[in-house]
């Protein structure tokens, strides 16, 4: 059979044409095109319908790609991929391809591995105790509130009431319900009575004794500031309900308290010129209740305090400045600031001076 041949127009040999009815073309005539295998003179015919060419790609590879690239928008549809069942792991080694492994269930399965991407962690889901660290590995999910021991890790003691930490020793001894010769705290939170605080600072535990006890000056104590509004918010009320407070050393009110009533009588005579108030010496603290002035005609001269060397007028004198010569008293209740008390009279003027003089 040849299988080339000349078309002279108006003569030659027929070609095979068909005539078709086009929805844009209209009705034209076609030329059919054989589709057959690459051999000469092979008629064995490609199959076309309906779905179009049908085209066996067996033996041949296809590469197929995203309709998008990384990072891009996404759009299409997505391409369906699929994995293996597979009741163990086959180890590969670095730069093999591997299918992913599935479930029965058609999940992903996933290995909880090490950092080095190789070594498979145990999940431990045991509620039980002593359970070290290294077994614990990198995931551990637990059916138990557990504590650590200072070796291993144990579920947490407790009641219908809730959980409590059992308290131990140094060496890791658990402890009962009193607190043991090391003063180790011993803590109830199980809904019982009596449970014990101790209050310390890690080194000193502060002492509590009973109301008839005497403290001991080495008896750790508990240092606390006392809010100035949660002691008698209202003022000042009866003994029993108020809290006692101790004086400075350095006030002047406590001086004066320690003297009051246990003072000493010094004389000065008329027209004396700064006399001591001493039982020895006088000095700085000395206290001074007061003056008896005792006048010896109706216009006595005046009465100076010094305080050291701080003279202080106690009474003026001058004419007519009494109506009568009885004495009269003058209230001081002061305290010496710079030195002892010191007294100074004018003419026809004495003076008995009552305080605690040095």
């Amino acid at each position: 059979m040849a299988d080339n041949i000349s078309v002279t127009p108006g003569s030659g040999a027929t070609v095979a044409m068909d005539e078709v009815v086009d929805g844009t073309l209209g009705t034209v005539k076609v030329q059919y095109v054989k589709i057959m295998g690459g051999a000469l003179d092979d008629t064995t015919k490609a199959a076309v319908n309906a779905n179009g060419l049908k085209v066996d790609a067996s033996g041949v590879s296809l590469t197929a790609v995203g309709n998008v690239a990384s990072a891009a928008s996404d759009s299409g549809n997505p391409l369906k991929i699929g994995g293996t069942f597979q009741t163990s792991i086959t180890p590969v080694t670095t730069g093999q391809r591997v299918d992913l492994a599935m479930t029965s269930r058609g999940n992903p399965r996933v290995i909880n591995v090490a950092s080095d991407g190789v070594t498979q962690q145990t999940m431990t889901t045991t509620g039980a105790d002593g359970v070290s660290n290294s077994s614990l590995n990198a995931l551990n999910v637990v059916t138990y509130p557990s504590g650590w021991n200072g070796a291993t890790w144990d579920r947490l003691p407790g009641t219908t009431l809730g959980a409590y930490q059992i308290i131990r020793d140094a060496a890791g001894n658990a402890r009962g319900a009193n607190v043991n010769a090391s003063n180790q705290l011993s803590v109830s939170l199980d809904g019982g009575t009596g449970s014990t605080v101790k209050v310390s600072d890690g080194t000193n535990t502060a002492a509590v004794k009973a109301a008839s006890t005497a403290p001991a000056a080495t008896d750790p104590s508990l240092v606390v500031a006392i809010s100035p509004n949660s002691v008698n918010a209202n003022g000042a009320t009866t003994s029993a309900n108020s809290a006692p407070i101790v004086p400075a050393t350095d006030w002047v009110g406590t001086t004066a308290l320690s003297k009051f009533g246990t003072g000493y009588y010094v004389t000065v005579a008329a027209s004396a010129t700064a006399t001591v108030l001493q039982s020895s010496t006088g000095t700085t603290g000395d206290y001074i209740s007061g003056v008896l002035v005792i006048p010896a005609t109706t216009s006595p001269g005046n009465v100076l305090l010094l305080d050291n060397a701080t003279s202080i007028t106690v009474f003026a004198g001058g004419a007519s400045s009494v109506s009568n010569l009885v004495p009269f008293f003058i209230p001081l209740g002061a305290v010496s600031r710079s030195g002892a008390w010191k007294i100074t009279t004018g003419t026809n003027v004495s003076v008995i001076a009552i305080g605690k003089f040095s």
